[in-house]
């Protein structure tokens, strides 16, 4: 006979791992893909704050198709963008899958600025198990007033 002494904080550890084990496993029986859309859009400067929904396409271990799955158990979905000064995301504190999105501006010469906007899923452990990403580009938004008049005649 072995006598092994367990304590409250032990049965903790182990309740945990086997809590994490059992997300791990949950998390297997699925694989994910994150998708933005196709076409890269194109948002004027002048273009108002507005939220856009991240979408986990998953198929089950049978290969049933889960069009939109939910974020499971234990794991982190991330969105960032590489350029904050063309186009800024902010996650919803309370729906990772709602994003915030702010239009920002052009370059300072006035042509198009862009960024990359990428979403990262990892399991419980930190493995990144998905990936999406898109391309956003912003040009100069609408006149909003009129600021001066040239007149150019043609020289005889």
């Amino acid at each position: 006979m072995i006598d092994i002494a367990v304590t409250v904080t032990s049965i903790d550890r182990i309740a945990l791992a086997l809590e994490r084990l059992a997300q791990i496993q949950s998390a297997a029986r699925f694989s994910f893909q994150l998708t933005f859309g196709g076409i890269m859009p194109t948002y004027k400067a002048d273009k108002p704050d507005f939220d856009f929904n991240l979408v986990l396409g998953a198929v089950d271990s049978e290969g049933n198709v889960i069009s939109d799955a939910p974020i499971p158990t234990g794991h982190t979905l991330t969105v960032t963008s590489d350029n904050a000064a063309a186009f800024a995301v902010t996650q919803d504190a309370a729906d990772p899958k709602l994003v915030h999105a702010h239009v920002g501006g052009p370059n300072p010469d006035s042509t198009p600025s862009q960024a990359n906007v990428t979403a990262n899923l990892f399991d419980p452990v930190g493995t990144l198990v998905a990936t999406g990403a898109a391309q956003v580009t912003v040009t100069v938004g609408d006149p909003a007033s009129i600021t001066n008049i040239a007149v150019n005649l043609p020289t005889a």
